[in-house]
């Protein structure tokens, strides 16, 4: 009867194969815990961010208190201005994909949309702060750039 008991037994390597095993599987759940926490909390703040996007605001108007730059955003959510580049006035368009914030204007010789800005934003009630140029064409620094969002009683009402 013992002889057949000591038949039954696992060795012990399966055992420890087992053992890591079900170390790995909760090591992979543990991951993939983690991953989803870190971005819950990413896509938290950027939400959190865009809800005081200028894009929230139709018919305003946001002035950069750097430089000559200027920019109203539309009824349509469409943000055009002006800026003073190389001592020229050109006119520009904000676009704001998720990635980053793109200021352009119109080339004339090409007749193409060229790129003066793009970085990093960041939001607040009433400021815009564009800082971390990728690519920056509007100033002669890369500082940080800040518009204010212009008083307008309708807004505000």
């Amino acid at each position: 009867m013992l002889e057949h008991a000591e038949k039954r037994r696992w060795p012990r390597w399966k055992k420890l194969l087992v053992g890591v095993a079900a170390a790995a599987g909760y090591l992979v759940l543990f991951g993939i815990a983690v991953f989803y926490i870190v971005f819950y909390l990413i896509e938290e703040k950027r939400d959190k961010a865009l809800c005081y996007s200028p894009l929230n605001y139709p018919g305003s108007t946001w002035v950069c208190e750097e430089e000559d730059i200027w920019f109203t955003v539309g009824e349509d959510w469409k943000c055009t201005g002006e800026a003073v580049v190389n001592g020229e006035t050109v006119e520009i368009c904000l676009t704001m994909p998720p990635v980053a914030l793109v200021i352009e204007t119109m080339d004339e010789e090409t007749n193409q949309q060229r790129s003066l800005w793009v970085g990093q934003a960041e939001f607040e009630r009433d400021k815009l702060v564009l800082n971390s140029p990728y690519r920056n064409l509007l100033t002669h620094e890369d500082g940080p750039l800040v518009f204010e969002r212009q008083a307008n009683e309708k807004q505000d009402g």
